[in-house]
Order: structure tokens, then C-alpha cells, then sequence
């Protein structure tokens, strides 16, 4: 599929769903590569530490990156993770992503979010809340991101996949 954690999610569950309603696999097959080439993936990271352990980022920009409270802003984008942008602050970080799937999603007159956390299952109702306040005419989908993504992002990693409706 090219993506990971939510943006699988997001994969799965239109497989599912094409399933359920017609029964054939050349409909699930359509509904996956649907999601595979519309969707977005978009994610952030409480804490640099678990980038740094992992390899991602370095020793002393992780430290740097700390002290100031700097967030990266990254997307999964054809199987590679690419940087999008870095701001200050979590939260900030959150809004930037809520705020462009919210404008993918008005673009598209509706959409899917799939909005996940790695550790942090206290985020999810404030997630959700902030993808439907930003993007009123989605249908948004809590999931829990895995262990193996939550070790390399950490506690506090928060995933957001968004697509056209199909």
C-alpha cells in the first residue's frame, strides 16, 4: 500500500466496506487502490527522543529540537517519509495537520479521516474532536497505531490519513 499505520487502516477498512456491499473482489480491488493513490497521510511526534533512538534524525538536532520544542511535521508519501514542515509546539503541530485535511476534505465536498495514536489513548477523543471540528463534512475514524510504528514515533505519535469519499 505504500503508506503505514492509519493509512493501512484507511485501506483496509474500504476493502471491507466494497466487500460487504457487492461481494466481488474486482469492487475491493478498485475500492484499495482508490484510497492507495487519494489519500494523504500525515503525522507528528510528542517527543523527538524515539526519532532519534530509531536513526531518523540525529543527536544533536533531536536536542536542539527539544530545547526549543520544535515539531516536525511529516508525511508518508509513496512508501517514503518525507518532511512537510516544522513548527513550534505539539499543538501547533496538530493544527497544522487537522487544518490541511480540513481543506483537503471541503475541496473534496466530504471525505475519511483516520486519526491514530501511538501510547496515548487519552488523545483519541481530542482527536477526533479537533479532525471533525476541522473538517465538519468527514467521516472520522479513531484507530490505535501499532506497537512497531509507536516504537519508532513513541508515546504521543498521532497519524492522520484523509481521502476522497469513494
Amino acid at each position: 500500500t505504500r503508506t503505514a499505520a492509519v493509512g493501512h487502516s484507511a485501506v483496509v477498512h474500504a476493502a471491507v466496506a466494497a466487500a460487504e456491499a457487492t461481494g466481488s473482489a474486482d469492487a475491493v480491488l478498485k475500492a484499495v487502490r482508490a484510497v492507495m493513490a487519494s489519500q494523504r497521510l500525515l503525522f507528528t511526534v510528542e517527543t523527538l527522543e524515539y526519532l532519534r533512538r530509531g536513526g531518523r534524525i540525529g543527536a544533536a538536532r533531536a536536542l536542539v529540537g527539544s530545547m526549543l520544542d520544535i515539531k516536525p511535521i511529516l508525511e508518508v508519501k509513496d512508501g517514503v517519509i518525507e518532511p512537510v514542515d516544522r513548527v513550534r509546539t505539539f499543538n501547533r503541530a496538530l493544527d497544522r495537520i487537522f487544518a490541511t485535511a480540513g481543506e483537503a476534505v471541503a475541496g473534496w465536498g466530504g471525505g475519511v479521516i483516520t486519526v491514530g495514536q501511538a501510547g496515548r489513548p487519552d488523545l483519541t477523543a481530542d482527536l477526533v474532536r479537533r479532525a471533525t471540528a476541522a473538517a465538519p463534512k468527514a467521516e472520522v475514524r479513531p484507530v490505535e497505531v501499532g506497537p512497531v510504528i509507536g516504537v519508532h514515533g513513541g508515546p504521543g505519535a498521532v497519524g492522520l490519513s484523509f481521502h476522497p469519499p469513494l
